[in-house]
């Protein structure tokens, strides 16, 4: 069954891109709204935002390296390699899950386990720290985290358990790391039982002071010959280890701990601890993210806090709401560009995204990303793309136009429009996913943002409000949450895109003729026919994609064969778009009376493809073919040339990987 699933929401990637490749066809021969065309994402889910792997869930990439190296680059004074020199008493706030990375010793239980922990990994901390917090995740982390690879249910065969007792005994080796994906909080909570009994209690050193939260709402302090005492200050229904790490260091300094430690090797914690690092009555707070068995790695977030408003003008609120937008475990990474490439955007110009601010207002509206719209622009029109070789360079014309996108305000919507010819004309391997988010896409990803955002910004509030899932780019469906990717529907339902069908004798009922549109190169219709002439006159479109007047850019004329393999047909939802400004199509019998097979007129101009010339009405023609995108097929490129001189015809048609590409071809009379 999982299979299955699996296979149903993966994404058709060659399907998607020969789609893309017939539209921008098209647009050679009929005035299509480009950029309304590619405001649609040509699937049920942003290739951009989501995992190409299982379209359900969000797209996953580099997190904390790109974290890190950018804030090293940018901070090198404030990345450390020892602990800064304490004046004072510290205190130490863990991220519990860090614990559970230490491997149990063969044949222990639980509570052997967890005195281990104690003994081995938290006591000799105390040489350092007065007062040591650990925070466990809640059990319903889980869920939060459902939508990416790592947690996702359907990919888990580990057992899980309602309740793990003191004297179950735990796996080793990769079975333990299995085990605690599967059952994290409750390990969790039969370790925070065993600390709370007398035998751990009194393994602490005098005076010293351990807080447990977590993973349930409350909190306990053990000190040595006394009993736990509960922590009512520190109860919470905080979800996320990360928001509750700063609600203890809010707590520690109200309790005279001005310079504390945070233990965690998760870059949302030392975000969090960089935006948070201006709390009333805190001198210095550092993040310890060294790994095991590697050398000390340790963040000054106060310093970073103050460079970022002192040297670089930059509001830590916007450093915070840019690394959401570029993902986290709640929100989509961006497919192409990395974390760092949306903080050195930022970086550049702050003054240019202070209305990103505008995500901190719960309920966003679509005049509210404004700012995420030019930061993605800048983003995708940079050098610093992860994936060069789908850069939106091409054609000299092309360069021009896309090197201005810094200095005017294009849609996201305009650039995938620009994108995608490029590509095109690149003859990339693929299009889908080289192309940004859509702007209705970009909305929903926005709302997930913003409501990570609201969550991140009450860290220091014991009980969080969290806003709703279903107002915050998630759904309901038959009881499960799922994410709710986009509102509009995958294909525009634009009579202009109608290019299928074909009928004996001349072109009368053909889709062309019906919506009273002009033949096109994917029609099947004879070179005489009489609604292919409107077609020999057309201007090619050039809504978004200016060109140089060149030869190359001659409307394509005739084609030789058909390629309904580029055709859908449209489902009932897709053809009552609302949205479109279109007719109707055709009726569906017209559509589906296609005939895939090849007449002898055809196939007879495919052979006069070898000898490339020919003549009608004793009018000399050149004809030149290439192979198309779209194998076994083929695409005639027929130009009408004076016999006393060459006719030469550049860059008519470039094909996929591995097929040989003819740009200029030449007649000769001669030959």
């Amino acid at each position: 069954m999982n299979k299955r699933l699996k296979s149903k929401s993966k994404l058709d990637l060659k399907k998607i891109d020969a789609e893309i490749r017939r539209i921008l066809l098209l647009a050679q021969y009929r005035s299509i709204d480009l950029v309304s065309v590619f405001g649609h994402e040509f699937c049920s889910a942003p290739i951009s935002l989501c995992s190409l792997e299982d379209s359900s869930l969000l797209n996953q990439q580099s997190k904390s390296k790109d974290t890190f190296d950018f804030l090293k680059e940018k901070f090198p004074v404030a990345i450390l390699t020892h602990m800064p020199p304490r004046n004072q008493q510290q205190a130490l706030v863990i991220d519990g899950s860090s614990l559970l990375h230490f491997y149990p010793r063969a044949e222990s239980n639980v509570f052997q386990y967890s005195i281990y922990l104690l003994t081995e990994h938290i006591i000799p901390l105390f040489n350092d720290y007065s007062r040591i917090d650990i925070i466990f995740g809640s059990s319903k982390s889980q869920d939060v985290k459902t939508f990416i690879k790592r947690h996702d249910a359907k990919s888990s065969t580990q057992t899980k358990y309602d309740k793990i007792l003191r004297n179950y005994l735990l796996p080793t080796g990769k079975a333990y790391q299995n085990f605690v994906v599967s059952n994290r909080s409750r390990l969790a909570a039969a370790i925070v039982e065993c600390w709370k009994e007398k035998d751990a209690i009194q393994k602490l050193p005098p005076k010293a002071i351990l807080v447990m939260a977590g993973p349930n709402e409350t909190a306990m302090k053990l000190e040595k010959d006394e009993q736990p005492i509960d922590m009512l200050e520190l109860e919470s229904n905080h979800v996320e280890t990360d928001s509750r790490l700063i609600l203890h260091v809010d707590q520690l300094i109200q309790n005279g701990f001005f310079n504390i430690v945070v233990k965690s090797i998760d870059s949302d914690v030392i975000i969090l601890c960089i935006y948070y690092a201006y709390l009333p009555g805190l001198e210095k707070l550092v993040v310890d993210a060294t790994l095991p068995k590697k050398s000390l790695k340790i963040i000054d977030c106060t310093y970073i806090h103050n460079e970022l408003i002192d040297n670089f003008g930059v509001n830590p609120v916007l450093l915070l709401i840019v690394y959401a937008l570029s993902g986290c475990d709640t929100c989509s990474f961006t497919r192409n560009i990395s974390k760092r490439t949306f903080m050195q955007t930022l970086f550049e110009a702050p003054r240019d995204f202070t209305d990103l601010e505008n995500l901190t207002v719960l309920p966003i509206n679509r005049s509210d990303i404004s700012a995420v719209e030019k930061l993605y622009v800048r983003c995708f029109s940079s050098g610093r793309r992860r994936r060069q070789s789908t850069c939106i360079v091409s054609s000299s014309g092309t360069i021009s136009h896309l090197n201005q996108l810094n200095q005017k305000n294009v849609s996201i919507n305009e650039l995938r429009s620009l994108m995608a010819m490029a590509a095109f004309k690149k003859n990339a391997t693929s299009i889908a996913t080289s192309l940004p988010p859509t702007h209705d896409s970009l909305f929903y990803h926005c709302l997930r943002v913003s409501r990570q955002v609201a969550i991140w910004l009450q860290a220091t509030n014991g009980y969080i409000g969290y806003p709703s899932s279903e107002e915050s780019g998630f759904q309901i469906s038959d009881g499960r949450a799922q994410i709710q990717w986009k509102s509009k529907l995958a294909f525009p339902n634009d009579r202009q895109l109608s290019s299928r069908g074909k009928h004996k004798g001349k072109c009368t009922r053909c889709v062309c003729i019906l919506n009273q549109l002009p033949c096109t190169i994917f029609c099947q219709c004879p070179m005489d026919c009489s609604n292919r002439k409107t077609s020999e006159t057309a201007t090619p479109n050039v809504q978004t994609m200016p060109k140089p007047a060149t030869s190359a850019d001659r409307p394509m004329r005739v084609s030789t064969f058909s390629s309904t393999l580029f055709d859908y047909e449209y489902s009932d939802e897709e053809i009552s778009d609302e949205s479109s400004t279109s007719i109707d199509n055709v009726p569906v019998a017209d559509m589906n009376d296609v005939d895939d097979s090849v007449p002898e007129l055809y196939f007879y101009y495919a052979i006069r493809i070898t000898i490339f010339e020919f003549a009608i009405q004793n009018q000399k023609y050149c004809l030149f073919a290439t192979t198309s995108h779209i194998p076994g097929h083929f695409i005639g490129m027929i130009t009408c040339h004076d016999h006393k001189q060459d006719t030469v015809v550049d860059d008519l048609f470039k094909t996929s990987e591995g097929v040989h590409i003819v740009s200029r071809a030449f007649y000769n009379q001669s030959k």
